[in-house]
């Protein structure tokens, strides 16, 4: 009984210092798995991982930019290789994949993206008109004041609304 607590108790001390190994690894931007390094040889793994130097000279490094994360660099790729991202939820997708996994299609997203700058651009026309709109209201205020004489709140209208 006593044997197997000591098992049970190597194999969590191993666990705890392959992850923290393996983390130190990760963070100085190397792509090497350091977990077993850290969990057959413990604190002398963690300090050798420690003293490494700050990885530069990746691929990642140099044609994306320190700091730039695996996921990114995969999405980069998917897109260059003729992938295309999802308009309704930004999943990137690779080109043989004929629908994302929210549900939209490669034609849909096509046609979404075309209904969205059509949706934008009515939007725009209506803020226009509004804002035409809410001129001549204030245009008719200054004349109900007294500032503005009929003739030069009709031209004002007219300018306006292109009459």
């Amino acid at each position: 009984m006593i044997l197997f607590g000591y098992i049970i108790f190597a194999i969590v001390r191993g666990c705890i210092w392959g992850i923290a190994t393996n983390a130190v690894i990760a963070n100085k931007k190397y792509d090497e798995n350091w977990f077993w390094w850290g969990f057959f040889f413990g604190i002398i793994a963690l300090i050798v991982a420690a003293t490494k130097p700050q990885n530069v000279n990746t691929y990642a490094s140099q044609y994306y930019g320190i700091g730039t994360t695996r996921e990114e660099i995969r999405q980069r790729d998917i897109i260059n290789n003729d992938g295309w991202k999802c308009k309704r939820c930004g999943t990137v997708n690779p080109n043989y994949t004929g629908s994302c996994g929210c549900g939209m299609t490669k034609q849909e997203n096509e046609r979404y993206g075309q209904e969205v700058s059509r949706q934008e651009t009515s939007v725009e026309v209506n803020t226009k008109t509004l804002d035409k709109f809410e001129q001549v209201k204030k245009y008719k205020e200054l004349l109900d004041s007294g500032i503005l004489t009929q003739e030069e709140f009709d031209i004002k209208k007219k300018e306006l609304l292109s009459l």
